[in-house]
This record gives structure tokens, sequence and C-alpha cells, in this order.
């Protein structure tokens, strides 16, 4: 009767710690691959706009880390402009905006999208300025939207680049 016991409590006990190492293995697994996506964005160096160009490019770097696959779209959020420099009548028409969309379609894990990404950017620089070559004109707001397929959601994160209007020589 004695050993019966012993072999009930014995099999309850290895129930227990395979029940116990089942529930870590799915832990595991769900941090391994059912993470939420991490999305960031950079813009590398600074974005210049010259007189008499309205052309611009930046050197955007976008990384996705994702269990799933999926796609994201750029957009030019907002421009921030930095008053000293620009005309004060014409503040509220400096802005910059993409060329072309920039879409792509991503793939599980450690996705990396860089590229030149042109833009068309409006500067109107304040009239009185005198012997200044180039100038802080501002800030760039770009977001980030990225959809992830199987779990039909979205994830959006903002990123800044600096913009610099330069004066034709």
């Amino acid at each position: 009767m004695i050993l019966l016991i012993v072999q009930i409590a014995g099999i309850i006990l290895i129930g227990v710690f395979a029940n116990n190492i089942q529930f870590q293995n799915s832990e595991i697994q769900k941090a391994l691959y059912d993470f939420e996506p991490q999305v960031s964005g950079f813009s590398n160096g600074i974005i210049w706009v010259y007189e008499h160009n309205n052309q611009a490019v930046a050197n955007i770097e976008i990384l996705i880390n994702a269990p799933h696959t999926g796609n994201f779209t750029l957009l030019v959020n907002r421009f921030y402009p930095i008053t000293g420099y620009l005309d004060p009548e014409k503040l509220g028409e400096n802005h910059m905006d993409l060329k072309d969309p920039i879409r792509d379609a991503t793939y599980p894990q450690a996705y990396r999208f860089r590229a030149d990404v042109n833009l068309i950017g409006y500067i109107y620089p304040n009239q009185n300025l005198t012997n200044t070559v180039f100038f802080n004109a501002g800030q760039l707001e770009f977001q980030i939207v990225y959809f992830d397929v199987p779990k039909n959601s979205l994830h959006t994160i903002s990123f800044n680049g600096t913009v610099w209007f330069q004066f034709a020589q």
C-alpha cells in the first residue's frame, strides 16, 4: 500500500514538473516569436534645401524588428520651422513633402530599409539676411506607419531630421 502511495505521489510530481516545463517553454516561444514590433527611424545627416532649387534629399534608415511579415509607409508628418531666419509673412508656407511615396513589404525579424529619399522643400528665407551663407531652417518630422499583417495591427513611430537652407553663391 505504501508503495502504491509513493508511486501515485511520484506520478503527480512528474506531472507538475512537466506542466511547469511546458509553461516555461511556452513563455520562451512567446518571447522569441510573438513579441510587439519594434520600429525605429533615423535621418542620417543634414537635409539641405538650396536657394532656387526646391528639391532636397534625406538619407533615411528604418529598422523594423517584428515576428511577422508586414509593410510600412514613410510619411512626412510636419515641418517645424525656426522662425529667426524665415520670412515672417510666409512662415506658414514653409513646408516639405515626399516627392514619391515610400512603401515596402517587410519580412520577419531584422528588416532594414536605407535609402536617399527625394523631397520637395519650400523654404522662404527672410529677405533682410546679409552675410549669411546658410542657416538652420528647422526640423522635419517623418512618420513610419507599420502594419503587422497576421495581427492586423498598426504601429506608428516618428523621428526628426534637421533641415538647413543654403543661399546661392
